[in-house]
């Protein structure tokens, strides 16, 4: 099994393209699968929700506002 080291942790914003929250969380571990990182799909699933406590989804209303309509947070101690 390959090692890996990961970057610090840092805060940052990122758009990621999804439905919801926890589709959110798919989406990225789709695009790490793709650099081809030898890692299982539950081991970046797992990394992901580690470093990543909360996700904000936007959504688009009427006349083009956009909006909050679901917010994903994980508890302190909880993956």
């Amino acid at each position: 099994m390959k090692s890996h080291s990961f970057p610090s942790t840092r805060r940052f914003s990122a758009p990621i393209h999804a439905d919801s929250p926890l589709l959110a969380f798919e989406q990225l571990a789709l695009m790490v699968m793709q650099v081809d990182l030898g890692m299982h799909r539950s081991q970046i699933l797992e990394y992901i929700r580690t470093v990543l406590p909360i996700v904000i989804q936007l959504k688009r209303g009427e006349r083009g506002h956009r909006y909050i309509s679901e917010i994903y947070f994980r508890r302190i101690g909880t993956i």
